[in-house]
């Protein structure tokens, strides 16, 4: 359990570039007030933000307005978030795996188990190069989820680059199916893959934890290839299933100053012999938890390559006409310094050659 722990996105939308338009007066007054009052990377009083500034920027505009001073901000507004909610309702389907920009700009594949994706050959850190034939490098993810999702039991053409350079095509069937998001996926080792950080993970862990038949002193495995983050309250939550109580999970940094969140109860796992297997796609909340087990646990051991290096995270406040701004609102330190992991990442123990 942990005291005062934030809702917030470690890992939330990319910007979808919207039509022109002119803000309203109040609207451009609310996301003045969030930039004034949230904004970590953003100088709200450079003239570019000013209200009135705001008040006649064209969408397009106002968002590369953020990413030059926050490469994660965007605003989306009240259409083009309403068709994104969409994505989601019970007769769209998709193929069943997550996309994520790696640090050469490659839009790399992560397909789930026994999903479509996964079921017609696509491989982990396969490269998506274009959808329906239509060339989608440096779309924007948004962008991308709106051509490859549809209604279920539709087929999309899908064209990936392989790891050995050549490229093919895939015909996929869209789905509505649920996956997992924490999954046992080893017996010998015991081994837990964690697939994402969303709502309800680390009761999710906690309940596989209980199941492990490995005694304390014998090691297993928590795997976080390929998990992008997701809220940073599950990845505090799951690292603090392994520390004892007292322990600092992370420090946050943000406008209002820098607070310490600690454990207020000794984990069920704090005794638990562990290795934590991580590559250049694990990042954001997943580092968290890396980190904070590494800077608590001498029982605690990783083994991969060097993480993605994401320590800055981001927040997203709805506005009152139905639009959405996401900004940037702190960052993640180690436990003992003032600084992050951002784009530097986390060096593994032994790293894989």
């Amino acid at each position: 359990m942990l005291l005062n722990i934030k809702t917030l996105y470690v890992i939330t939308f990319i910007s979808v570039i919207a039509p022109s338009c002119v803000y309203a007066v109040d609207e451009s007054l609310e996301i003045k007030k969030y930039l004034d009052n949230s904004a970590y990377l953003i100088d709200s009083s450079i003239p570019n933000f000013s209200t009135d500034v705001i008040r006649n920027s064209s969408s397009e505009d106002f968002n590369s307005s953020l990413k030059k001073y926050d490469k994660y901000a965007s605003y989306m507004d009240k259409e083009n978030f309403t068709k994104i909610k969409k994505l989601n309702t019970s007769k769209i389907g998709g193929v069943g795996m997550d996309l994520v920009y790696d640090r050469q700009n490659n839009i790399r594949c992560i397909p789930f188990t026994d999903s479509p994706a996964d079921n017609c050959g696509i491989e982990y850190q396969d490269i998506l190069v274009a959808v329906e034939r239509i060339d989608v490098r440096g779309d924007s993810l948004e962008e991308i989820a709106e051509l490859i999702r549809g209604e279920v039991n539709t087929s999309v053409e899908l064209t990936i680059e392989k790891s050995d350079g050549h490229m093919e095509s895939y015909e996929i069937e869209r789905l509505n199916k649920v996956y997992k998001d924490v999954e046992k996926t080893g017996d010998v080792p015991e081994t837990i893959k964690i697939n994402r950080f969303s709502k309800g993970v680390a009761l999710s862990l906690k309940k596989e934890l209980l199941k492990l038949s490995t005694p304390d002193e014998k090691r297993i495995f928590i795997d976080l290839r390929g998990n992008t983050g997701g809220f940073l309250e599950e990845g505090a939550e799951c690292a603090a299933l392994f520390l004892e109580k007292g322990k600092t999970i992370y420090k946050y940094k943000s406008k209002s100053g820098t607070e310490e969140h600690k454990n207020l109860t000794d984990g069920i796992a704090k005794d638990r012999k562990v290795i934590i297997i991580m590559d250049s796609l694990t990042a954001s909340s997943a580092e968290l938890m890396i980190s904070a087990l590494k800077s608590n646990n001498p029982k605690v051991s990783t083994y991969g390559k060097v993480s993605s290096g994401k320590s800055i995270i981001q927040d997203v406040f709805n506005l009152k006409d139905g639009s959405v701004l996401k900004l940037s609102v702190g960052e993640l330190l180690f436990k003992d310094q003032d600084y992050g992991w951002q784009d530097v990442g986390l060096k593994p123990d032994v790293e894989q050659q």
